[in-house]
This record gives C-alpha cells, structure tokens and sequence, in this order.
C-alpha cells in the first residue's frame, strides 16, 4: 500500500511539473491553489494534503498566501526526469520492467537519464545478501535474452525453457553430463526384459514434490500417461506412441511395456519431456500447473510476471539442499548489445569481449544450436529437379550470413554430427562415433568426417539409390538448367526473421527471388509448412542430440520423395534396433549424408551455447553439455 502511495504522489509531482513549469530550471511561480487542484482534478483539501508530502519530501518550496487573489509561490526542486527515473527504479522493484521501460518513454527522459537507469538496473544483477530474521539469503538475479512461455515438461518447446524445469523437475534417469551415460536418479535401479519390451523401474523412498506430497509410482504413471496424449506433433512423440502399457506394481514399482523394441526408449526418460509430475496436482490436464509448476527438483517456483521468473530452493530436495536461497531471471532482450559485463556475475549465450577474457570464465561448448534450411523434395514446382535444388544450396553463402551475424560463438557448421559429437567433451569425447577435424572447407571436413565411419557400409549399399532416381526429378528435366524463374517460398518462426532475411538476401545476389513467410511455433509444426519451398529451423544437440536428430528426421519424411523416404525409414528402423551408440550416430551420419547429396539441407551456422560467469560464482562444470545447474552454484564472499 505505501509503496502504491509513494508512487502516486510522484505522478502527481510529474503531472504539476508537466503543466505549470516551463524548463527544468528552479523558478517560482505564482498560483492559485484552486488552479493546482484543477489541473490534477482533485479537491482543494486533498491538493493541500499532496503539497505538504512534496514539501516532506523536499520536490517543492511551497509559499502560501492568505487572502482572495492573493497567489502562492511554488517552486520546483527536483526535476521531472529525476522522479521519473525514480519511478521506473520503483516498478522494476515490482518487477515491472516493461512498466518502467515504459515510464522513461512517456516522461521523455534523455538518453543520459535511460543510461543512468540502465547502470543502476544492471547494479542489481548478480548474487546480492540481505539478513532476513538474522539468515544470510543468497539470490543470483541474472538477467536473459528471451521470454518464458511454459515450464510444463510436456508443453516446452525452447532450450531456455528446458534449462528452467531441469531446475524444477526431476526424471527416471539422467545423463551424466561428463561421460554420456545413463545413471538413476529418481529410479535407483532399472530392469528390462530380453525382447527390450518390459521395463521396471525400482524408485526412491521419500523423494518429496514441492507441495509435500511424496512421489510413488502412481505419480510416474500418471506422468507417461499424460504425455501418451499431448498433441500429434510435439517432441519425442514418436517415444509416447510406443508404450502400450504402464503398470503400478507396488508405490515403489512401476513396469512400462513398449510396443516393440526401441534403444532410445531409456535416452528419452531423461529428457524433460519425461520429467516426474504429481498425479493429484496435475490431473485437471494441469493447465493450472503450465503457469505454476510443481516438481521435485532442487528449486520450486514462486511466481513468473511474464517479465521475472523466481525460484526459491527446495530444503527437502533428495539430493541435498542448494547453496543458493533464490534465483531471479529477468527477460531483457537485446541485453548483450547493450551493457558492460562488470555489472552483473552470470550471463548465458553470451560474447565476452576481449578485455574480459583474462578476469571472467567460460563455460564454452555446452551444446550446440544448429541452423539450417531444408528444402521440399515433395512438392511439384522447381525444387523438384536436383538441379535446382543445387542451385539454391550454392547461392545460400554461408560464410557471408555469418559475417553478417559475426561473434564468436557462431561458427560454420559441417553437419549435426560434427556440430554433436565436437561439443562432446573430456571421456566422452574419446568415445564419440566421429574424429573431430580443424579447418579445410566445410564440405571437405563434413565428407571426411563421415566417409571415416560409413564407406565400408555405404559399398554395402544400392548404390542405384545415390543419386536418387524419382519420377519427380523428370517432371522438371526440362528446366534450363539450375534456372529458377518462380519466387521460393521460405518459411520459419518469427524468432528466426533475422536468418530469413540474411538467407533470402544471398539468394537475391544469386538471382533467386525468395518470399518469407514467419509462423508462431504452433503453426509451424502443423501441416502449413508442407506448403513452402523452404523451412529454416533449428536444432539444439546437447546431451539429447541423439534423440533430437532422429526426432527431426522424423519431421522430414513428409518432404521427400517417396524412394528417398523409404530410405530414410529404413535408416531410422535400423537406428533404433542398434544398441550401440556408435553406430547409431554411424546411421545419423548416413542420414546426414543422403539430405547433402540430394540438396536437401544446407547448414547455415552452429552456436556454442556459453556461460559467462564471474570469478566469485563457484560449482559451474566446465566438461558438461548441460546448461548450469542451479543447486550447484555457491558465492565466494571473499
């Protein structure tokens, strides 16, 4: 309440200011006091209330005179760009950042004034202590480039997202980060039939959720269950439509049958489309719960304005307590561009600048996004013939899009596998299915990489099928060669206009004319994109890049020809039969290889997801493809 009174009071000091003082500069003027209450519509009883709190608070020199035409003397104090600025300092308080961004506008505050602001918001970043009832309580408050949308396991379609309910919810199993293998975590052991069809799960005792209740293997069904009916075309679906049935054994038992065998069925349960929900909490299809999750991770939520997302530390968690009492993550966009690093102890996906490099770390190669462009193979039209689709993959210039996007986590990108099994590190990386190269062109380095693992199964192969033959490569035989006189239609997200545009710009240079069409993610999924030309997308390979890639594969059989499709599916059929984890990513790179040779896909970029973080911030992994743990992190005071 007294916060909401101090802030009226200043927008009537703004208001008074705005319509009686004619400059910044203290002059006194002689009033009425019945014109001062008219010009902020109040009572000249309430007017003398709001004077003498001004007075109080030293904005005003208030002279009054007694007497009919006698007029007062005000004088303004303080200007109105400094209470505006205290008023924008207010609402972020509320965590109101759009309020106050807005606030600066409509008071017109110089460019000075908003980098004032801008220094004193950035202040607030980082770990700050406060004594509460004689407690130390340690915040990170850190501010981050994109919007939250949902933090429901089953509904999240964005990296960020994925990284926040990692911190929130716990699964089955997890992969461990330094050597990309499956350990338990909420299961502390696992079973699986001979045929690879039944698996039991044994769970931990006394694992508690976030409202108290403690998770049994009711709560593990209702979660498979759940996700078995979410929307055709979300994650990993083709993971859900293979359990036939989940049994509850006894509280601490739980069998799933699968309908038939598939070895990136344990994979998927440590993604967080299988993180553990409670059944009594979300068994209203947990709409509720989308915008207030309750897991049993390391931090609970609090509250997300759409502006400031709040996590408090869970003290019951199985894995012991974090260090940390709060985190605070604040969407700023654009906020890279803007501000030094000295202002705050932690950032993700960030450039450091030079002279940072010697007093900040790093955390570099935590997975990797991966842009790229598909090309229709289904469609009747120009891109049917392999010659134009050649010509389209030739005019897409990758190395001038990424000195057009410059920094130094984006770098070119030689194919999903290499983008993968490269940001592999320590242990791991000496078991991961492919060498890894430095320099050489990008398309000798991408055919090295592969051919290194799949020329003595590739001999084995029809190679009738390399190039394809389809009667759809005729059709448009007679097009003068790489000529393409129609404009292309190239669809993507709305979050990706930039790449779209730096894409359509090459193609121009090239002769090519191309139209974009921007899509919400929803529409993007669904059955419009089959329409388009071209699709640019991406994919993050982190430690789930296995289950990503066959995920994506998935997504491209409805834009290729029918003999290259039959193709695909056997790859993918024999992909998750294979129960060693080289030659699955062998079958990837055979997967990547078809989509090159038959320009269908063109690699645009990868980025290295890092995390800058101050010398102070202690508990990050730096051999880990996974995101930065929150329980982990604890501040050096000294």
């Amino acid at each position: 309440m007294e916060r909401g009174v101090r802030m009226k009071l200043r927008r009537h000091y703004l208001e008074l200011h705005h319509k009686l003082a004619k400059t910044d500069e203290s002059e006194h003027l002689a009033v009425l006091l019945e014109e001062l209450a008219a010009a902020l519509d109040c009572t000249q009883r309430n007017m003398n209330l709001l004077l003498k709190r001004m007075v109080d608070h030293g904005w005003i020199v208030w002279e009054p005179r007694r007497g009919r035409g006698n007029r007062s003397r005000l004088r303004f104090l303080v200007s109105r760009e400094e209470i505006a600025l205290q008023m924008a300092q207010m609402l972020v308080e509320r965590h109101d950042l759009r309020g106050a961004i807005a606030q600066l506008e409509e008071s017109g505050v110089s460019e000075t004034g908003k980098a004032q602001f801008n220094s004193w918001l950035y202040s607030n970043f980082g770990h700050q202590s406060e004594l509460r009832d004689d407690k130390k309580i340690d915040t990170l408050r850190f501010p981050y480039g994109q919007p939250i949308y949902t933090l429901d396991p089953a509904f999240s379609d964005y990296a960020n997202e994925a990284h926040l309910i990692s911190q929130l919810f716990d699964g089955l199993v997890r992969i461990n980060g330094s050597t990309q293998t499956i350990v338990p975590h909420l299961a502390h052991a696992w079973e699986v039939d001979e045929r690879g069809c039944e698996w039991t799960f044994y769970l931990r005792k006394g694992v508690l959720f976030h409202h108290g209740k403690e998770m049994t293997a009711e709560d593990v069904a209702f979660t498979l269950n759940r996700v078995r009916n979410v929307e055709t075309r979300s994650l990993y679906r083709w993971a859900y439509e293979l359990i036939e049935q989940v049994n509850v054994v006894d509280p601490t038992t739980v069998q799933v049958r699968l309908m038939q065998r598939n070895e990136l069925f344990l994979p998927f349960l440590a993604t967080s489309r299988a993180f553990i929900v409670p059944a009594d909490a979300y068994a209203d299809h947990g709409q509720r719960h989308q915008r207030h999750p309750i897991g049993t991770g390391p931090f609970k939520f609090v509250r997300n304005s759409g502006q400031v997302c709040e996590l408090e530390a869970f003290p019951y968690y199985f894995q012991g307590r974090a260090h940390l009492d709060k985190v605070e993550i604040w969407s700023i966009p654009d906020l890279y561009e803007r501000e030094s690093l000295d202002l705050f102890q932690m950032m993700h996906n960030v450039r450091l600048p030079e002279h940072h490099n010697e007093t900040w770390n790093e955390v570099k190669q935590q997975g990797t996004t991966c842009k790229f462009v598909t090309l229709n193979l289904s469609k009747k039209g120009p891109l049917a013939s392999k010659q134009a689709r050649q010509a389209v993959c030739e005019a897409i210039d990758c190395n001038k899009i990424i000195q057009a996007l410059a920094g130094d986590v984006i770098v070119p990108s030689s194919g999903f596998v290499r983008a993968a099994t490269g940001a592999v590190t320590g242990a791991a990386r000496q078991q991961s299915a492919l060498p890894l190269q430095a320099g050489g062109d990008q398309a000798t380095e991408r055919k090295t990489a592969l051919d290194d693992h799949q020329a003595s199964s590739l001999n084995h192969e029809d190679t009738s099928l390399y190039p394809w033959t389809d009667p759809l490569d005729h059709a448009d035989a007679s097009l003068p060669g790489a000529i393409i006189e129609q404009p292309l239609e190239l669809c993507t997200i709305e979050q990706y206009e930039a790449d779209a545009r730096l894409v359509a710009q090459v193609c121009e240079e090239a002769g090519i004319r191309v139209n974009i069409t921007l899509l919400p993610l929803e529409q993007f999924k669904g059955s419009r994109r089959l329409q388009a030309d071209m699709l640019l997308f991406a994919v993050m390979l982190d430690n789930d890049a296995e289950l990503r890639l066959y995920d994506l594969y998935l997504s491209f059989r409805d834009r290729l020809y029918p003999a290259m499709k039959s193709r695909v599916d056997s790859l993918l059929q024999q992909l998750t039969r294979e129960q060693s984890p080289q030659r699955r990513w062998e079958l990837l790179g055979q997967l990547e290889l078809l989509l090159v040779e038959q320009h269908a896909i063109v690699f645009l970029y990868q980025k290295h997801l890092k995390t800058a973080f101050h010398p102070s911030i202690n508990g990050i992994a730096l051999d880990s493809l996974n995101w930065v743990q929150f329980k982990d992190i604890w501040i050096k005071s000294i």
